[in-house]
């Protein structure tokens, strides 16, 4: 089974508008090394704009996860290298930045008061 670029375009449009879907459904062809943006595509091409696609991050889920399914009902399987990556990338980047904030906003508040004593001191030795 292969997907028409029209098919294709339309699983795009769920994240982009008219034309964004079609401008970018050639630049990810392009990143994908694949001929043309014209279709049909089977399922190692829909695999490999799923792929370049994510590669991308432009909040394309939906997009991506079309394409991974798209692809691996046209055979190319369970092991759709989109499907297998999105997960991991999901979690793992929403833990880190959480852990980190936390830190730095207990230390932003003791240099504000530092900072704020230094200008005073300065202040009374010119005055």
């Amino acid at each position: 089974m292969s997907l028409t670029a029209a098919q294709v375009v339309a699983l795009f449009e769920t994240r982009y508008d008219y034309q964004s879907a079609r401008t970018m459904l050639k630049v990810v062809a392009e990143d994908a090394g694949l001929p043309s943006a014209d279709g049909p595509f089977d399922g190692a091409q829909l695999d490999a704009l799923a792929v370049a696609l994510e590669s991308r991050n432009d909040r394309a889920e939906a997009v991506v996860a079309g394409l991974a399914e798209a692809a691996a009902a046209a055979g190319k399987g369970a092991g759709s290298k989109a499907s297998d990556k999105t997960p991991p990338a999901k979690t793992k980047p929403k833990a880190e930045p959480e852990d980190k904030a936390q830190p730095e906003a207990k230390a932003q508040p003791e240099a504000n008061a530092s900072s704020d004593a230094k200008p005073a001191a300065d202040e009374k030795s010119k005055g």
